[in-house]
C-alpha cells in the first residue's frame, strides 16, 4: 500500500481486521467543518479493526497509509478456515486479538 492510500472510511462496514507487517498507518476522523484529526499512528506489529470486525459494526474512524505499508487482511472466512485447519495457530491469533481489544478498550477510558 502506498503512502496516502485510503484503506477505509469511517462508517463503512467492518468486514475485516488488519495486521501491519511493515509501515505505518494513520487513524483519523473528520469534523463536520472538514478538519482532519489524527487519532493515532499505527506501526508494524499492531492490529486494528477489531471492534467493527467482531461486532459487525461500522468503522469508527478512517485509516490511510502514512508510509509504504504491507498488511495482512483477516476476514470472517479466513478466520474460520484458520480455526478449522490450524487450531493452535488460531488460538494464538485469538489471544493476540483479545490483547488488542483490551488495549483499545483502555484507550476509551
Amino acid at each position: 500500500m502506498s503512502p496516502n492510500t485510503l484503506l477505509f472510511n469511517k462508517a463503512e462496514p467492518g468486514d475485516s481486521k488488519y495486521l501491519i507487517v511493515d509501515g505505518t498507518l494513520r487513524v483519523f476522523t473528520e469534523t463536520p467543518n472538514g478538519e482532519v484529526i489524527t487519532k493515532k499512528i499505527l506501526s508494524a506489529g499492531e492490529a486494528f479493526g477489531d471492534i467493527a470486525f467482531f461486532h459487525e459494526m461500522k468503522r469508527t474512524a478512517s485509516v490511510s497509509a502514512a508510509t509504504d505499508c504491507q498488511l495482512v487482511k483477516i476476514t470472517h472466512q479466513s478466520l474460520a478456515k484458520l480455526s478449522a485447519e490450524q487450531s493452535k495457530l488460531a488460538a494464538q491469533f485469538l489471544l493476540a486479538l483479545t490483547n488488542s481489544l483490551a488495549q483499545t478498550s483502555k484507550s476509551f477510558h
